[in-house]
């Protein structure tokens, strides 16, 4: 019985003597090892306050004016003027002008052809009326007469032909120099000098400096758009 306490006391002293040198092992290794580096931090220190704030959102918004005008022509040609983007402008103002030459040209040569028209019916009734003496006399037909009467009808109905074709040229004519309706600036260019513009087609437009005003889309929450479909009321 001693002997089997004697072994198991040395058992424990050979265990408490290994696990000494271990201990002292690992600190003779831990000794060779470099020291770890501490870097430092810089850290933002921030006192809190207590104060008043407005919190803001950011939202959509456009700016709108009920009187913008819309600057067209019922006329189609090239560009000859245009006003610039941002150039203010005042009612009665030339905004724009189409190149008119061909008009013009029309309008020249109709001109010609009615004072040549009305020449030749001054002739015709001066001497329609000689024939109505002669007719009297007996000494011309009646045919001739009645053929002098067709031809002067003829005539005075070219006339009016190329007098109504001038009135519809005069008419494009005015179309062909844009003037603008309102004080404003021109807030949009649609075309420059050189394009071809169409008739219905926009030039310009043309905004007010007064009458501006933002419309904002905010967001719905999802009560008040229920309130809004059970009652049919505006939140």
């Amino acid at each position: 019985k001693f002997l089997k306490w004697l072994m198991v006391l040395l058992v424990v002293v050979l265990l408490v003597v290994a696990g000494v040198k271990l201990v002292k092992k690992r600190k003779a290794e831990d000794a060779h090892q470099k020291t770890a580096v501490i870097y430092p931090i810089n850290v933002k220190v921030v006192i809190p306050k207590v104060e008043e704030k407005t919190l803001t959102l950011p939202y959509l918004a456009q700016v709108k004016n009920d009187n913008i005008s819309l600057i067209n022509t019922k006329f189609a040609g090239k560009i000859e003027f245009i006003k610039n983007l941002g150039d203010k402008v005042k009612k009665g103002e030339v905004v724009a002008k189409i190149d008119d030459t061909k008009l013009r040209t029309s309008l020249a040569s109709i001109n010609a052809n009615i004072k040549a028209n009305q020449i030749l019916l001054n002739t015709l009734i001066s001497n329609h009326k000689r024939t109505g003496k002669l007719l009297k006399a007996k000494i011309t037909s009646k045919e001739k007469y009645d053929n002098e009467i067709a031809q002067i009808e003829g005539i005075k109905a070219k006339i009016l032909g190329l007098k109504e074709n001038k009135e519809s040229i005069l008419n494009d004519l005015t179309y062909a120099t844009i003037v603008s309706p309102i004080n404003g600036i021109v807030s949009h260019k649609f075309l420059g000098v050189g394009d071809n513009v169409f008739a219905g087609k926009p030039l310009l437009q043309i905004t007010p400096k007064s009458g501006n005003y933002l419309v904002v889309v905010l967001p719905k929450e999802k009560k008040e758009i229920i309130y809004k479909k059970l009652d049919s009321v505006s939140p």
